[in-house]
């Protein structure tokens, strides 16, 4: 494997905001990497407009390898990764969160298998990754579950929907992306609040032209970190909507049990946020509107069976019908 000195073969783009408790952490994963791979592995930390101690934090580490860039755009996760990217010299990116990890071995075999193919052609590579709490690793996907290889998308939906029963297809951190793809394809990250990494891939997969299905479980997802990008504790739902809008497009009519279990999965979980915040009897239209659209694909009967399972679903429930008979 060989390297151009020009050009990494992988960057690794990573965005924070306020994050400075895990920045520590982030650097000495990142550090154990880069003192094997960095010449072909560079690391791209995006300040997203942070107000902390974050660069006395960082003080004294080293930081070989690693460029912090301050990003000057609008902020927020999607605009900072879109900021990143354009420091990056790699054929590859790599996305990732400052407060998660990377296993170290699996990332280099990783490296190793992406310089070995010395195929530009490979417009994602995707592999596997661990759900970790209290130090306990539960691989949540296998690639030999999918397919084996390389392999040419002759089917968006089919790829989706493949990618649904066996992995997430909407996350970003556990694929690479090839730098020139991203740009052809002209898609980049949005702004919204929360959905970024599905609104991205759904958009951008349905692209690729060969993807690289890579039995290696690399990411380290660290599940109920405090004050973590992924605690997010406002309704999602206009973001939500977003996501199943997209994949409808791309999964109907082929695919609707999928699409009619993502509405569920929405139309519950705001459910639940509109409960639990006592916002229902004057914020539950928006979701009678949605759950009406999306009946067709049978929508209405899974969430009621949901629904009575969940003592505090079945009280929601009770307002919902009752705001439905008053015409509201």
């Amino acid at each position: 494997m060989t390297s151009n000195k020009s050009e990494k073969l992988i960057s690794v783009v990573a965005p924070f905001h306020n994050n400075s408790n895990y920045l520590s952490q982030f650097v000495e994963n990142w550090g154990k990497i880069l003192d094997f791979q960095g010449e072909f592995v560079e690391v791209i930390l995006v300040d997203d407009h942070s107000t902390d101690d974050f660069e006395n934090v960082l003080s004294g580490s080293d930081l070989s390898g690693i460029k912090i860039v301050h990003n000057t755009g609008a902020g927020g996760a999607g605009d900072a990764r879109n900021f990143g990217l354009g420091y990056a010299e790699g054929t590859y990116i790599y996305f990732v969160d400052v407060d998660d990890l990377v296993d170290v071995q699996s990332f280099g075999k990783l490296v190793h298998h992406v310089g070995k193919s010395n195929n530009n052609s490979v417009d994602v590579y995707h592999f596997g990754f661990y759900f970790t709490k209290d130090h306990q690793e539960n691989p949540f996907f296998s690639s030999k579950n999918v397919v084996s290889g390389n392999f040419k998308i002759q089917d968006a939906a089919d790829y989706i929907h493949t990618l649904f029963a066996n992995g997430s297809p909407y996350v970003v951190w556990n694929k690479l992306y090839r730098r020139e793809f991203i740009d052809e394809s002209n898609v980049n990250f949005t702004f919204n609040r929360v959905a970024q990494d599905a609104i991205f891939n759904l958009r951008l997969l349905p692209q690729a032209k060969l993807i690289d299905i890579v039995d290696l479980n690399v990411y380290k997802y660290l599940v109920g970190r405090p004050n973590s990008n992924s605690n997010v504790h406002k309704s999602k739902f206009n973001d939500e909507k977003q996501v199943v809008s997209l994949l409808a497009s791309l999964l109907l009519p082929k695919y609707r049990d999928m699409v009619s279990s993502e509405t569920v999965r929405v139309s519950i979980n705001e459910l639940k946020y509109l409960v639990m915040s006592g916002r229902f009897e004057h914020d539950s239209k928006p979701l009678t509107e949605f759950v009406d659209e999306m009946n067709p694909f049978g929508t209405k009967a899974m969430i009621l069976k949901m629904i009575l399972k969940h003592s505090s679903l079945r009280i929601a429930f009770a307002y919902f019908m009752k705001l439905r008979s008053k015409g509201q």
